[in-house]
């Protein structure tokens, strides 16, 4: 390294430094003691970890910054960087993912398919029998409950797509009496359960999605559910009989409804979720936009992407689905027009194989990180995807095999794309649930 740099100011160097690759610190550590002792100081990684948040979907909440030691911060970020490698540019079908933990228990066998990983920070195991929550990172059981002598759980399965939200879980105990009740995790980690819930009656008796603390119910109306607080949704313009009505959550506080024709038009309308501390419970929701695609949406659970304005007055959705068994992948880019209308655009994306057991996270960057198991020549294989929108609006889709997990793991449970983790069940047993890190 020329000295000319080397008599740069200490300030202009810490400046110079932050902008550096995390790689490209760790070099430059190594090249003399004076870039040692700044590529080492504590303001350097707080002010790359600052800039990272605020423009990069992989770079996690941490509760303190404070209690953060430089070597936290560097591993923190280093973790970001080769999340980066992952999902930008794709993994080699040779690539071996470590299984960092595994929980194994006889209950797990009774799992219900209702498996999630809440802030990147929490396994958490719903079986009819019990649930079970565990810390990844120090491997620890935090929470448990389990069903009285001849009962069994009911539980609802939820969505977060916004890192600040609870994590609520409503269920029902099933035995001579039912028992309405809800388990509500912060980010911070406290667990609470709430019985006897007037509101989750509604729930368990009509069709329903849950994400972000809220529940759409029916398509009629919305709970807040740690209020416990019901709004009516507006009835659509047509109230014919449809084929199906999907609901499905978009970051930035949306619900968006979606009924297909009789003729095979698809109804469009977009609802912005309540503030509950300032709308009071039973005010109606009208819909923020509406619009009619002419053709066929399947109602099945789509993988999405948006960038609508922090007003809600513009920007777009992108739905990706696959119709049928033909493989093709198609995205449907939905405009939100400022007069309320909205606006649409098909594309295909090429054929891909049949898909199913679809996990998706959205991300802060814009991205959505996806992997799924499709049919690919002979058998299934596991495929992950990193969707992204140029600045014309078009999709882009990377797409890379993941041959280590097809061998090695028979079902994925969830994805966390922040983390680089999946939840799995590694063999044909159904007693191990096992925690799959990425990353690396």
């Amino acid at each position: 390294m020329s000295s000319s740099f080397l008599e740069l100011p200490d300030d202009i160097l810490f400046n110079v430094v932050k902008f550096l690759r995390v790689p490209d610190i760790l070099a430059a550590r190594k090249t003399c003691k004076r870039l040692q002792a700044i590529t080492m100081s504590r303001n350097v990684w707080t002010t790359m970890y600052k800039m990272s948040r605020s423009n990069n979907g992989f770079v996690p909440r941490v509760a303190s910054l404070v209690s953060q030691t430089i070597l936290d911060l560097e591993c923190l970020l280093w973790r970001v960087y080769r999340l980066e490698i992952l999902w930008g540019t794709g993994v080699s079908p040779n690539s071996s993912f470590q299984k960092i933990w595994s929980a194994s228990e006889t209950a797990f066998r009774n799992v219900l398919g209702d498996v999630q990983i809440y802030q990147g920070h929490y396994l958490v195991i719903q079986t009819c029998l019990s649930i079970i929550i565990y810390d990844i990172e120090t491997k620890h059981e935090v929470f448990r409950q389990e069903t009285a002598y001849n009962e069994y759980f009911d539980w609802i399965q939820s969505h977060i797509l916004d890192e600040n939200a609870e994590l609520c879980l409503p269920f029902e105990t099933r035995s001579s009496e039912k028992i309405l009740s809800m388990l509500k995790m912060s980010p911070s980690g406290v667990v609470t359960v709430t019985h006897d819930c007037p509101a989750l009656h509604q729930l368990f008796d009509k069709p329903f999605v849950i994400s972000n603390e809220f529940a759409v119910v029916d398509s009629a109306f919305i709970v807040h559910l740690p209020s416990q607080k019901l709004y009516p949704l507006s009835p659509p313009d047509r109230l014919e009989l449809v084929i199906s009505r999907t609901v499905t959550f978009v970051s930035g506080g949306y619900a968006l409804i979606y009924s297909v024709q009789p003729k095979g038009s698809t109804d469009f309308e977009l609802y912005r979720l309540p503030d509950h501390t300032v709308v009071q419970a039973g005010t109606p929701v009208p819909p923020t936009h509406r619009g009619t695609f002419q053709g066929y949406v399947a109602p099945l659970e789509p993988f999405l992407s948006s960038d609508i304005s922090s007003n809600g007055s513009s920007g777009s959705i992108w739905m990706f689905f696959c119709i049928g068994n033909s493989g093709q992948l198609y995205s449907l880019r939905i405009v939100l027009q400022q007069d309320g209308h909205l606006s649409f655009r098909l594309t295909t994306n090429g054929r891909h194989g049949r898909i199913r057991n679809t996990h998706w996270t959205h991300l802060a960057d814009g991205k959505t990180r996806v992997i799924t198991e499709q049919f690919v020549g002979q058998e299934w294989e596991w495929v992950l995807y990193d969707v992204s929108i140029d600045s014309e609006g078009e999709p882009s889709i990377r797409r890379s095999k993941v041959d280590v997990l097809a061998r090695r793991c028979i079902e994925i449970q969830a994805l966390d794309a922040s983390q680089g983790i999946l939840a799995v069940y590694p063999d044909s047993s159904y007693s191990e649930i096992s925690i799959v890190d990425l990353a690396g």
